[in-house]
């Protein structure tokens, strides 16, 4: 086998080239949502300690006895063809797909989300069927023990609770905690391996030959016929390879963290196959006739090498085996959920931690699915035949289909991971030339995932061809395992698309309740603007109407009589008619305000302007031009209207007094006022000739006397 292709580092942009056999591959990235992150505490080691305990089982080995002669030539067949191409795909993808080895964020970026979520959610829930039949193990160890117990339903079903309780609480230990556990029992699980195998050197250098399995006759009629399912079985014994990869996001230095850990895989390549190794040959050494129940060969073989007093102590320590084998898968398992959760895929519940770290809630799914699964496969339906039929035969042949059909599920998820380098390299040999595009070590990949995906396809179909259980013929198995899996599929595609349909339902609704928050608070926007709208209009008109008119006569300004006469002018020239103007000016105002203050100037001021006001024609205006002069322009008026005009109006001011409060006394106040008139066209055709005229003829009023009115000469 090739060595491992040198560490790469991390690196972050997209067009970097990360190199496995000299192939590229494309960088795909995923988000991930605001979720709190699970602690980073696993490291390399523990990624084989979840490995040896999701793989090694000794009931496979002593399954294999069956085969006879060949069993070791399937081992050795199995370990080239399957697991060793499954340790270099698994190796490749946990070292150049991101993701922390999920096979959500994996088949997400090769194919689509909906395939990833589907096959994610199939292999979660193949993984609930695995789980239950391992704790159901855990009762045939029980009942080896106590061979008077456990022949009811009822029975079987409080030991599987308790059992199932006893995981969970296991699997519900911080990470940090339970790691150590799991460490501590894989040496005493490996030493047991161990053990066998020093005993069986010990027989066979004693010249013990003839017990093994080839020589004996018992053996024989099953050379033959059913050797594809004994290769497939091996196949089974390796499944698993890349489960402590779904552990990815609690790897200490996250994706680069990963990548260094991902070397637990050639550690398992060298481990497992070795401790299988011995399992067989001490299997073969010491148990020449196998039972037909492996679990119960197993405790057999213990047995066999160190006599009946390791009978309470073997079984113990491999129905422990089986235990710490279901915390493992449900420790495995429920980050996948934790992905899916991540990823908005289920609702966010699932990726809910404690204070320690651990998944409360997705192990308590977990256990509950479990606990289903084993009530329906293994309390309920050998209930059905508890009246005139063996229960426990019902249950074992029922354990058989239920493996079986998870196997199947498992095979056909397998096969798709191994298709992953293949497409990544044709899609990045696309458009490329021949010469570019052809590398040797590329090919040399996709060759060892063919050689992956054809074991596995072998696996299936002796599977499917050839019955686990001797009741049930072949033909009739087929049939069974294809419709279990097929009630599998549904109702994985039904749990699995409720939830996530459930999550896209509660996003929409959060996004539309998001959005008719933001249309109310548009709307609240909208209505202050246009509230704001009105002020400013107002505060508009305020200033306009301040910015023209005068404060203490509360009449046009200055400018706004400018402007008057401005537009006056256009239409008088546009209409070819007359208009006057008329400046009239207070005579000896200045000792008003002198005598009396400039208080009482304004009030005179304010007085004149409406006295001047309330006898204005329509068409006439009238302002204040500055300090006591006012400018009166009166339209469509000849020189003799505007003298009869003005001398109503010297009478208007001088005829009564004014009233003003000075110091709490009212006074009376007599005021005169001289005019000046100019007429256009007459006297001036522009703004300023008829002003200066205006004002000339108002101060040669002054100059005859005051309380006169002048025309412009």
């Amino acid at each position: 086998m090739a060595a491992p292709p040198p560490e790469q580092p991390e690196r972050n942009s997209p067009h970097t080239a990360q190199y496995i056999f000299e192939a590229k591959i494309p960088r795909i990235t995923a988000t991930l949502p605001d979720i709190q992150p699970l602690p980073r505490t696993l490291g390399t080691r523990d990624l084989v300690v979840f490995l040896i305990f999701d793989i090694v089982v000794l009931s496979f080995a002593m399954l294999m006895q069956l085969a006879g002669p060949f069993a070791l030539l399937y081992w050795l067949l199995g370990t080239c063809t399957f697991f060793l191409p499954g340790a270099v795909v698994f190796y490749w993808l946990a070292r150049h797909l991101p993701g922390q080895g999920s096979p959500y964020v994996w088949l997400s970026s090769v194919f689509n989300p909906v395939l990833g979520f589907t096959i994610t959610f199939s292999i979660w829930l193949t993984s609930m069927l695995f789980t239950s039949t391992s704790l159901q193990e855990t009762i045939i160890y029980f009942r080896m023990l106590k061979p008077d117990w456990l022949y009811t339903s009822s029975q079987q079903g409080l030991l599987m609770i308790l059992m199932l309780f006893l995981a969970t609480a296991i699997s519900c230990l911080p990470l940090a905690r339970l790691k150590r556990l799991l460490f501590i029992a894989c040496l005493g699980y490996g030493a047991l391996y161990i053990i066998l195998g020093a005993s069986t050197l010990w027989r066979l250098q004693h010249g013990v030959l003839w017990l093994l399995p080839w020589n004996h006759p018992t053996t024989q009629p099953l050379l033959w016929h059913k050797q594809p399912l004994f290769y497939s079985f091996t196949i089974l014994a390796f499944l698993g390879l890349n489960h402590p990869l779904f552990m990815g996001s609690e790897v200490r230095e996250g994706q680069a963290g990963l990548r260094r850990a991902s070397k637990y895989i050639w550690w398992g390549a060298a481990i497992i196959p070795f401790l299988y190794l011995l399992a067989l040959v001490g299997a073969a050494a010491w148990t020449p006739v196998v039972s037909r129940n492996e679990t119960q060969a197993a405790v057999e073989l213990w047995i066999n090498t160190f006599g009946p007093v390791i009978n309470f102590p073997a079984t113990l320590v491999l129905g422990l085996a089986d235990i710490f084998q279901a915390v493992i898968f449900m420790v495995l398992f429920s980050r996948l959920l934790i992905t899916l959760a991540q990823h908005h895929r289920l609702p966010p519940v699932f990726a809910r931690i404690n204070a320690s770290g651990v998944p409360v809630f997705t192990m308590l799914v977990q256990a509950f699915t479990i606990l289903v699964v084993m009530v329906i496969g293994f309390i309920f339906v050998p209930s059905l035949f508890e009246s005139g039929n063996n229960v426990i035969e019902i249950e074992r042949n029922t354990h058989e289909i239920m493996l079986a059909s998870s196997f199947v599920l498992l095979l056909c998820s397998t096969s798709l991971f191994f298709t992953l380098p293949i497409i990544i390299s044709f899609t990045r040999g696309k458009g490329k030339s021949i010469a570019t595009a052809v590398n040797y070590k590329r090919l040399m990949l996709i060759a060892i995932a063919l050689l992956g995906i054809g074991a596995t396809l072998v696996a299936i179909w002796a599977t499917l061809t050839q019955s686990w259980v001797t009741g049930i013929s072949n033909e009739h198995w087929g049939s069974i395992i294809l419709l279990v899996v097929f009630i599998m599929l549904i109702l994985g595609w039904l749990c699995g698309e409720m939830p996530r349909l459930s999550v896209l339902l509660s996003n929409q609704e959060r996004v539309t309740s998001r959005e008719k928050t933001l249309r109310e608070q548009l709307q609240e926007a909208y209505q202050q603007q246009g509230v704001l709208l009105l002020e400013l209009e107002k505060l508009y008109r305020e200033q306009a109407f301040a910015a023209t008119i005068d404060p203490v006569t509360e009449l046009p300004n200055h400018r706004a009589v400018m402007s008057y006469i401005d537009a006056t002018l256009v239409q008088a020239q546009a209409e070819h008619s007359a208009f006057t103007i008329m400046f009239i000016d207070l005579d000896h105002f200045k000792s008003v305000n002198d005598q009396w203050g400039h208080r009482a100037g304004d009030t005179i001021l304010y007085e004149v302007a409406q006295r001047l006001h309330a006898n204005l024609h329509q068409e006439d205006f009238i302002g204040r031009y500055g300090g006591e002069e006012f400018a009166l322009i009166c339209t469509n008026s000849d020189l003799p209207k505007t003298r009869k005009r003005a001398r109503q109006l010297c009478t208007i001011l001088a005829e009564r007094p004014f009233l003003c409060s000075v110091r709490d006394n009212t006074y009376k106040i007599s005021v005169t006022a001289s005019i000046g008139i100019a007429v256009y066209p007459r006297h001036g055709t522009t703004r300023d000739a008829l002003i200066e005229q205006a004002d000339r003829a108002m101060y040669r009023a002054k100059q005859k006397g005051r309380n006169r009115i002048c025309c412009s000469s």
